[in-house]
């Protein structure tokens, strides 16, 4: 019983924590783009995430290429991504390309939208950004029944621009989430 009641607590947790860093990324967005515009915003992103993102990756090629001397495992790895070659290297800042060190993924695709966050702006301005949503909800849809199973790729999942544009939207139509949050 104890060890179902964990799984379904950390499950739960597991399952809520990058859908929830998307919405926050999301929702606080705007104020950086309000404050600081769009160099503001896009230097700032990659200040903050870009730049550890970029030093851990080649820590972790460089560690990679190391450990490929000593384990044929290794070497099979650095084969498979192409870490010898300058495309290997630039193929960790591609979105729809696996990241080297996967577990990164997150920073790179928030230092992406904050790219693109101008055109979600416009997005939601449409129709209040309903006609977008749908549209974007359809194509996750429409993707999971043809059997691309996050969406857009592993390391870009569907369900990461459908919050963050969830969060955009709920802040740009000034819907107080913390509010919401303390009625329950």
């Amino acid at each position: 019983a104890e060890c179902i009641f964990w799984r379904t607590v950390c499950g739960f947790w597991c399952d809520m924590a990058l859908p929830a860093l998307f919405f926050i990324s999301g929702y606080f967005m705007s104020d950086g783009y309000e404050r600081h515009g769009y160099r503001g915003l896009v230097f700032r992103r990659i200040k903050r995430l870009g730049v550890p993102y970029l030093v851990w990756n080649i820590l972790f090629i460089l560690l990679y290429i190391g450990c490929s001397f000593f384990a044929q495992v290794y070497a099979n790895r650095v084969e498979q991504l192409k870490l010898l070659s300058p495309a290997g290297w630039f193929a960790m800042f591609n979105p729809i390309a696996q990241c080297i060190d996967g577990p990164l993924w997150y920073l790179r695709s928030v230092v992406i939208l904050a790219f693109v966050y101008p055109l979600i702006e416009w997005m939601i301005g449409i129709k209040k950004g309903f006609f977008a949503l749908l549209v974007l909800l359809g194509w996750c849809a429409f993707s999971h029944q043809q059997g691309l199973e996050d969406g857009l790729s592993l390391s870009f999942p569907a369900y990461a621009l459908v919050t963050f544009f969830l969060g955009a939207w709920m802040r740009l139509n000034r819907i107080d989430v913390f509010a919401l949050v303390n009625r329950w």
